[in-house]
């Protein structure tokens, strides 16, 4: 979607509606935030009209029913209408990548379903309240269940203007889901929606709801703990819509959102987060983040994997081969003569590491021009040349075990450098959105976490390997000692 300056194109739905001209005042006030759309039902008031003309200050931006025209150019919209419009702007944004935030409430749990099954193909935040305080009573209401779980019966009372065609509120719902879920209950089967006529003693394990409607009641909501000899009341009244406003905090914090940087997850208490399946705390979600810093470890990290993996594959195959050609060395005593001796060594050892030894034995030390090699003894001239072989071995079997030993030692603080960077971007963007809480960052570190997680895959097979070619090198280079000295023996003996 493209983004003016920086900002972020917001699209509202409802925009005619009480809650649809609070949501676009808030956006036309936010410096980050640009009204790129406004949906209306068809045939309301206000249908082509500019949806900021109430504030005096036009936005530019009609009010249309039209999807495709009111969501062109948009990257979120929000939404506190109704299920079924709801319903049909999801369709359409799932179909187009644009994300959502979405307050409507009074969904079925066909409704909720359809707006699981549309995450995993945008981003979404699905709450039933965006109000902090709502939030905040929903805390204290999950503290409360629990330390007042057995003795005290529970009864929510919710009251809203006469013009709400849904009861109970969503809400009010989410109130009684969050209180049975603190009792370990189903909500489905302990709720009890109403009461009339002879209904019998109250099961103390149900959980009442009381509707009232009327007048111009914003939204009021008590939850009632009754038990014997007192009783407790946790409350929530809003005098104001500007409270649920608030959605516009969980635009910015929708993933793909440069203010966010690696901010994934919107973490509100009651709010249902709903993104795609690889949005929590994948791979694929840090590369999507990530800067050149980022992207540089994640590319250090592989080239440093597939080096590693290919000297252990050659390496692994080599010293298979060179342990397989161990018995030479019996055979080559076994053999009648001194040329058949070398035949069967090559034969049987396709690495060449004891055949560099066996061939000396058909070099014939001879004087020569005089120099500094032929001033010593034949026998000494016999002792140089095993060495030089035995050396020429040595490095064939430690080749490429420094590299290993470099990457197993390193590769841990490489991706410890890509977590450190991450978290450190992490906790700046969710610091510039507000106060930072363990909730809140628990998605974006997650996910910075998993560069450790790859250095130390890196390292762990190296490591490993390293070790286990050190241990058939040196017992390969026993052999070849043994084998020198026998064979310097033999070719000195006269």
């Amino acid at each position: 979607m493209s983004q003016l300056m920086g900002q972020l194109n917001i699209a509202v739905a409802g925009a005619g509606g009480r809650m649809g001209r609070m949501l676009v005042e808030a956006v036309q006030d936010a410096d980050d935030l640009r009204l790129s759309g406004a949906l209306g039902i068809a045939g309301s008031d206000g249908l082509g009209q500019d949806a900021a003309a109430f504030l005096g200050k036009p936005a530019g931006v009609l009010v249309t029913s039209d999807l495709a025209e009111g969501l062109k150019g948009a990257d979120v919209l929000i939404d506190f209408t109704r299920p079924e419009g709801t319903l049909k702007h999801l369709e359409y944004c799932a179909a187009h990548g644009v994300k959502l935030v979405i307050g409507t409430t009074g969904f079925d749990d066909a409704g909720r379903a359809a707006i699981a099954a549309a995450a995993e193909k945008t981003a979404i935040v699905f709450a039933p309240n965006m109000s902090v305080g709502v939030n905040v009573t929903l805390k204290l209401l999950e503290l409360a269940a629990k330390s007042l779980a057995t003795g005290y019966d529970i009864e929510i009372i919710e009251a809203h203007h006469r013009h709400k065609v849904d009861a109970p509120s969503g809400t009010a719902l989410k109130m009684g889901e969050v209180i049975a879920d603190a009792l370990g209950r189903d909500l489905k089967e302990c709720a009890v929606y109403g009461r009339e006529g002879v209904t019998g003693e109250r099961d103390p394990s149900t959980i009442g709801f009381a509707t009232v409607r009327g007048g111009d009641i914003i939204g009021d909501h008590t939850v009632l703990f009754a038990g014997t000899g007192e009783r407790i009341e946790i409350s929530h009244k809003s005098s104001s819509r500007a409270g649920y406003a608030q959605g516009l905090a969980a635009c910015r914090a929708l993933p793909g959102q440069p203010q966010d940087g690696p901010v994934r997850h919107v973490r509100r208490a009651g709010a249902e987060r709903l993104t795609t399946a690889m949005e929590h705390f994948s791979f694929a979600t840090y590369w999507e983040r990530g800067d050149a810093i980022s992207h540089a470890v994640a590319w250090l990290l592989l080239a440093m994997s597939l080096t590693s993996w290919f000297f252990i594959l050659s390496k692994g195959l080599m010293a298979w081969r060179v342990r397989r050609s161990a018995g030479v060395v019996r055979r080559f005593w076994d053999a009648p003569t001194l040329q058949d001796g070398v035949a069967v060594v090559a034969a049987g050892d396709p690495e060449g590491i004891y055949l560099a030894l066996a061939s000396q034995g058909t070099v014939r030390v001879a004087p020569g021009p005089a120099s500094l090699g032929s001033a010593v003894s034949p026998a000494e001239q016999m002792t140089r040349l095993l060495r030089d072989a035995i050396h020429r071995s040595t490095v064939r079997l430690e080749s490429g075990l420094t590299l290993l030993a470099s990457i197993a030692s390193t590769a841990p603080f490489v991706g410890l450098l890509g977590t450190v960077w991450g978290i450190y971007h992490a906790l700046a963007a969710v610091s510039s959105t507000g106060p930072v809480q363990i909730d809140r960052i628990a998605g974006p570190v997650g996910e910075a976490l998993i560069m450790t997680g790859v250095g130390l895959m890196v390292a762990i097979p190296a490591v490993l390997a390293y070790n286990g070619f050190n241990r058939v090198n040196r017992l390969t280079l026993s052999e070849l000692d043994a084998f020198a000295h026998d064979l310097h023996a033999y070719l000195t003996k006269n």
